[in-house]
């Protein structure tokens, strides 16, 4: 899976997709909306642009993770913390991640000891069996079965931490996280999350044109599109 570069610079939506919004806004309303928001002094593409930030961020929150891209961070040894209570790799999440995607360890060392066999998908909470689990030895999770617990919402522990020793040294694997940003490119957005955005960019604009029936009708398409 390729995965993405945020933004850290927010860029503008493209002509192409103010058009594809002002499109399905006109294939919607009969009366032809986009030439009514003319005439009675809406600026329609000026509102598309200016709502299409936050249409943008409510995908990425509420979509389902399958249709959208991701961005990875790798944390080797100097930049994750080890938990020998929990056997666990502490972890901060990146400022502009919105949404965990999953988790996986390496494995440690040439050997690549204790590589995890799957990822991590869930991310549950330190009084979550699980995670209470790590402080017992023998019902910790293994490399077959591996946990994530997060706390305050911007720190995880991704258990177990596979570590080997080399030369008298310890040596650790390197957790890989994969997340939803807020730095996401509009452009980077597959068709089915792209089309979920048009529609609910369309449905702010007639929020704001206050036509709530028309945005209604914007939003159970919407829902419809991000199921």
């Amino acid at each position: 899976m390729a995965y993405i570069t945020p933004e850290t610079q927010y860029s503008q939506p493209s002509e192409t997709l103010v058009d594809r919004v002002k499109t399905i806004m006109d294939e919607l309303d009969q009366q032809e909306i986009i030439s009514v928001g003319v005439s009675v002094n809406y600026p329609v593409d000026t509102m598309i642009r200016q709502l299409f930030p936050e249409a943008k961020r409510a995908v990425l929150y509420e979509a389902p993770l399958l249709i959208l891209p991701k961005a990875e961070k790798q944390y080797d040894s100097t930049a994750a913390t080890y938990n020998a209570v929990l056997d666990a790799a502490a972890i901060s999440l990146p400022d502009d991640c919105i949404r965990v995607s999953d988790i996986i360890c390496t494995g440690a060392g040439t050997q690549a000891v204790g590589a995890w066999a799957k990822p991590a998908t869930e991310l549950v909470s330190l009084q979550a069996q699980k995670a209470v689990r790590q402080a017992y030895k023998y019902a910790r999770a293994t490399a077959k079965n591996p946990g994530a617990a997060v706390v305050d919402g911007t720190i995880v522990y991704a258990f177990p931490y596979p570590k080997t020793i080399e030369s008298d040294v310890a040596v650790y694997g390197t957790v890989k996280l994969h997340y939803v940003s807020n730095g996401t490119k509009y452009s980077d957005l597959g068709e089915k999350a792209t089309d979920a955005l048009c529609w609910n960019c369309a449905m702010r604009v007639y929020t704001a044109m206050g036509m709530p029936e028309m945005a209604a009708k914007c939003a159970e398409i919407y829902a419809n599109t991000i199921k």
